[in-house]
């Protein structure tokens, strides 16, 4: 996450702030009335976490016009 962010020239003290609050994260599941032991979120995102999927789209298709550029 870290290139991503600083590509945008975000601060690094802003970037920690970020990963602190997406690190340590939990799922729960039910089932019927059971509900599941505590699960790890080891990948993804928050629900409603929408600025970070912005900064990934436009750096990937700035890393698409980059390496078209190259071809041509």
């Amino acid at each position: 996450m870290y290139n991503i962010l600083s590509k945008f020239g975000i601060r690094m003290q802003l970037v920690r702030l970020v990963e602190m609050h997406l690190n340590g994260t939990y799922s729960y599941v039910w089932l019927g009335k059971h509900m599941s032991d505590k699960l790890p979120n080891k990948n993804g995102l928050k629900c409603g976490e929408a600025l970070l999927p912005v900064f990934a789209l436009d750096y990937a298709t700035q890393k698409v016009q980059t390496n078209q550029k190259g071809l041509n």
